[in-house]
């Protein structure tokens, strides 16, 4: 898929790659400590399906936005994941979508670190519950 060319000679598709590294970084800043690169490089060449040239490019691309971010910047920046996480969920429950709202919603909590895919009881590892029910989803959608 090729994105339009914006006025920055990238395409519209590489913006909202690097946005989403960009997003990764913010959620993850535990990946800008230290040399993490190695790591970063296969999670977006993972994430993308893209090549490590063209991860090298996403990554350094977002390290610079990170970088120009000052703590207004990263202010105004949640506040903008969270109105786009509101639009598209809105827009999932009018189309009744409830997997798609509820996607929606881990990603917003993931963002505000609210959301935990791994935790630990007792020493054993659990994972995130998957198996929501439909009816739970339509009370859940009722409520809002």
């Amino acid at each position: 898929m090729s994105g339009r060319k914006m006025s920055s000679g990238h395409s519209t598709q590489y913006r909202v790659r690097v946005d989403e590294v960009v997003a990764l970084l913010l959620d993850k800043q535990s990946l800008l400590e230290g040399r993490k690169s190695s790591t970063l490089l296969k999670l977006i060449m993972e994430r993308f399906s893209v090549s490590k040239r063209m991860a090298e490019s996403y990554l350094q691309s977002a390290l610079s936005e990170v970088e120009s971010f000052n703590k207004s910047k990263l202010v105004d920046a949640f506040g903008k994941a969270m109105r786009d996480r509101e639009f598209l969920f809105r827009k999932a429950k009018e189309k009744k979508d409830l997997r798609l709202a509820l996607e929606i919603v881990k990603d917003r909590d993931r963002i505000a670190g609210l959301y935990v895919e791994n935790y630990r009881i007792n020493d054993v590892t659990t994972h995130e519950f998957n198996d929501v029910s439909f009816e739970k989803l339509m009370e859940l959608l009722k409520d809002e």
